[in-house]
């Protein structure tokens, strides 16, 4: 059956596991496929780029299904970091972080010729998010109307340093301090004080989902982190990326039988 519908998270990352249900109930289980970074590592994969620059990605995953790019109407993408590919499990770490580069390099590859049927695209420092570490996304919030919180993350030269993201359904993801955006809609506790704001940072940062979680400062709130994973531990938030999801399959279903009749 034709895999129209891809989420690739980890088997813990049970926000995922409630989108990928979600869809399964709204388009049928064979319409909809998780996959974990690992299976991917695992997966046959055929990627070609023409002379014109486009590709087509071709992922012949374990159970033996095929995913084919051009069948495929929206992926969620909550991959970090590309897993350590099996045939070097053994190898020298030198020869593991080439592995690892290589692999990189081919979901990135893959991941940008998806287009805005992906959420989130790959980014320079992660392949789920287009955002760099907290001083790039600092100057970004600064400029949408946003105070950030600066010591926690600064160095003894007052420069924010790259600090890791807590785990997917860390407990450190502040319940009640932050504002998820899903596309164009905006949620969570804080959403009627900083929605439009947190709404024109995600999309300086080039992503489409995002918690944007604050602290207090004094008598303030202060942006203290922006999660491009977040847990979806609401229903409605998990309900807004399906919502999200469907946007995006409709509109390319619109899109390619405009291609057609033009022809």
């Amino acid at each position: 059956m034709t895999i129209e519908f891809l989420v690739i998270a980890g088997p813990q990352d049970r926000g995922a596991a409630s989108v990928t249900r979600r869809l399964a109930a709204l388009h049928g289980g064979s319409a909809v496929l998780q996959l974990s970074p690992a299976s991917l590592s695992r997966s046959r994969w055929l990627h070609t780029v023409s002379p014109a620059g486009t590709c087509n990605t071709r992922i012949g995953v374990p159970d033996g299904r095929t995913a084919d790019d051009r069948n495929l109407r929206w992926v969620l993408n909550r991959v970090v970091s590309p897993p350590v590919v099996p045939a070097f499990r053994t190898a020298s770490a030198k020869d593991q972080d080439y592995a690892a580069a290589e692999f990189q390099a081919l979901m990135t590859s893959w991941l940008a010729s998806l287009g805005t049927r992906v959420i989130n695209p790959a980014g320079p420092a992660l392949l789920a998010g287009a955002y760099g570490p907290p001083l790039s996304w600092m100057g970004q919030a600064r400029a949408a109307g946003l105070k950030v919180q600066v010591s926690r993350m600064a160095t003894p030269d007052g420069i924010p340093s790259s600090v890791p993201e807590p785990p997917i359904g860390s407990k450190d993801q502040s319940p009640g301090s932050y504002v998820l955006v899903a596309g164009r809609r905006i949620l969570g506790p804080l959403a009627a004080m900083f929605g439009p704001q947190c709404l024109d940072l995600g999309q300086r940062l080039g992503v489409v989902l995002a918690a944007f979680h604050f602290v207090p400062s004094g008598r303030n709130l202060v942006l203290a982190r922006v999660n491009c994973m977040p847990p979806l531990a609401q229903e409605e938030e998990v309900d807004a990326v399906v919502r999200l999801a469907g946007e995006e399959a409709e509109g390319r279903i619109l899109h390619d039988s405009r291609l057609r009749a033009a022809r």
